[in-house]
């Protein structure tokens, strides 16, 4: 199902808040844009000494992220390999044939609500999350 035009300027908008959040912490980061719109990372993160991807999801509302959360692991558990897989592929191309590949690099959920004041993030990404004074990081599943 293609995505309303209201819903790819929100994405957008909140893909450039999270990047500006990784900017002021001075991780560096590529961001991504996929040939195929479903299930993507949207940018990928130098994290210790390998890389990792950050899927940015806006929700207008804060209710059900919890429910989100939830589905988005499921789905990340189901048909990780192949999300991984493609993932692995874009960071190979990035860093060549390095010592310090990952076969089988994590991808994290983010998600911003409303006007950007409350990110929702995994715990081993927030700190790589810095938030202007408008902005609040909450740590997804507690």
């Amino acid at each position: 199902m293609p995505r309303s035009r209201r819903h790819q300027i929100a994405h957008q908008f909140a893909e450039g808040l999270v990047a500006q959040m990784l900017q002021r912490s001075g991780s560096e980061f590529f961001h991504v844009t996929p040939s195929r719109s479903a299930g993507h990372a949207d940018l990928l993160v130098s994290h210790g000494d390998g890389l990792c991807g950050i899927e940015v999801r806006y929700e207008e509302h804060a209710e059900g992220i919890e429910r989100i959360w939830t589905e988005w692991k499921d789905v990340v558990r189901t048909s990780g390999i192949k999300q991984r897989s493609a993932l692995a592929r874009t960071m190979k191309a990035i860093r060549g044939e390095t010592k310090t590949n990952q076969s089988h690099p994590d991808v994290h959920l983010v998600i911003v609500t409303g006007t950007g004041d409350r990110i929702y993030a995994e715990q081993i990404i927030a700190p790589l999350l810095t938030p202007d004074d408008r902005s609040h990081v909450s740590i997804l599943g507690e």
